[in-house]
C-alpha cells in the first residue's frame, strides 16, 4: 500500500504514513464483519486533515494545504525539539544513560504522545494535568521498583523529593588493607597463581622462607585448559618442587578461591579431579595450610604465570 501512494502521489515514504495508517484502521475484515478500528474503539476512525476555524467559508485546492502548513508552523518550534532536548539531557555534567533528565523528557513525550491518540480515537480530551501526573506517577513506581540507582539522581539530588523519591547516600565498605604475610619459622610458603591467553594456559609461582627470603622460583606452559585446571597444576607445580627440595610445613596460598574450594571442600568437573586428588595426596591437612590472597597480595605470582 505504501509503495502504491508513492507511485501514485510521488512524494517521500514518510509523508504517506499517516494516509496509509488510516486506510489501514479502516479496511473491512470478513473475520470481524468490520474494521479493526471500529472493531477495537466502538467507532470508524476519523482523520484530522485541516486545521482551521468554524465558519462558512470553505477553503479548496492549493490553498487549503497552504493555510494547513502555516498552521503546523505556528506551533513547531523554530529551532526543533531535538535541539532542546539534547541542550536540556547535556546541561549536567553527571548526565549518562537512565538519568533522570533522560528519562523525563522521555516520558513527556510519551504521555503526550498516548494523550493524542486518546484524544484523536477515544474522544478523550487531552489535559495537562493528567501528562503531569502520569509522569510523576511513573517516576514513582520506577524507584519503587528499584530500577533507579543512585548515580542516576546524580546532580540533581534536589528534585527527587517532588517525586516523592528518597535518595539515601550508598554506604561504601570500608578498604581492605592487602599485604604479603611472611610464614611462620621453619615453614615456607608457596605463591601461585594460573593464566590463560588466546586458549593456551600457564602456571607460576614462588617459594619464600619465613624470613621472606626466595628459594626458588618457576612457571610452566599447560596448553589448551581452563583457567582453574592452570590454578590447581600450578599448586601441584609448586608442591612438587618444594617437596623436592626437601622443605616441609608448606603454607600455599592463591588468588583463586575455586581452586581452594575444590581442593578443601571437593567438588569441581571430572577432568580436574585427578589433580585434587594428587594435591591431597602430597599436602597434609593438618600440617600445611592452604588460604586465600587477594590479586594484589600475589603479584609476584601473577607476573611468574604470565611469563609461562
Amino acid at each position: 500500500m505504501l509503495r502504491a501512494c508513492i507511485l501514485d502521489l510521488g512524494g517521500k515514504w514518510e509523508g504517506h504514513l499517516p494516509l496509509v495508517e488510516f486506510a489501514y484502521n479502516n479496511s473491512f475484515q470478513t473475520t470481524f464483519g468490520m474494521a479493526r478500528y471500529e472493531a477495537l474503539y466502538g467507532h470508524r476512525c476519523r482523520s484530522q486533515i485541516c486545521s482551521e476555524e468554524v465558519g462558512e467559508r470553505r477553503i479548496l485546492g492549493l490553498e487549503l494545504v497552504e493555510r494547513t502548513i502555516e498552521a503546523i508552523d505556528k506551533i513547531r518550534p523554530r529551532e526543533g525539539f531535538q535541539y532542546r532536548f539534547q541542550a536540556w539531557r547535556f546541561s549536567g555534567q553527571f548526565v549518562s544513560t537512565g538519568h533522570i533528565r533522560t528519562i523525563i523528557p522521555l516520558l513527556i513525550l510519551w504521555f503526550i504522545w498516548t494523550a493524542r491518540n486518546d484524544a484523536k480515537h477515544r474522544d478523550i480530551a487531552m489535559e495537562p494535568r493528567r501528562i503531569i501526573w502520569r509522569v510523576y506517577h511513573t517516576i514513582s513506581l520506577l524507584h519503587t521498583g528499584r530500577l533507579f540507582r543512585h548515580i542516576h539522581w546524580r546532580g540533581d539530588m534536589d528534585i527527587a523529593p517532588m517525586f516523592g523519591v528518597i535518595i539515601t547516600t550508598p554506604s561504601h565498605p570500608p578498604p581492605t588493607l592487602v599485604f604479603w604475610r611472611t610464614p611462620p619459622v621453619g615453614s615456607y610458603k608457596i605463591n601461585t597463581d594460573g593464566c590463560v591467553k588466546d586458549r593456551f594456559a600457564s602456571g607460576g609461582g614462588i617459594i619464600k622462607d619465613s624470613s621472606g627470603q626466595c628459594i626458588r622460583a618457576f612457571f610452566s606452559f599447560y596448553g589448551d585448559c581452563t583457567i582453574l585446571e592452570a590454578e590447581l597444576r600450578a599448586i601441584l607445580d609448586g608442591i612438587i618442587l618444594a617437596q623436592r627440595l626437601g622443605l616441609s610445613v608448606l603454607w600455599v596460598e592463591s588468588d583463586s578461591t575455586l581452586a581452594i574450594h575444590c581442593i578443601t571442600k571437593g567438588g569441581g568437573p571430572w577432568h580436574i579431579q585427578a589433580t585434587i586428588r594428587h594435591i591431597r595426596h602430597l599436602l597434609s591437612l593438618d600440617r600445611d595450610t592452604i588460604t586465600h590472597i587477594y590479586r594484589e597480595g600475589n603479584q609476584v605470582a601473577d607476573l611468574l604465570a604470565s611469563e609461562g
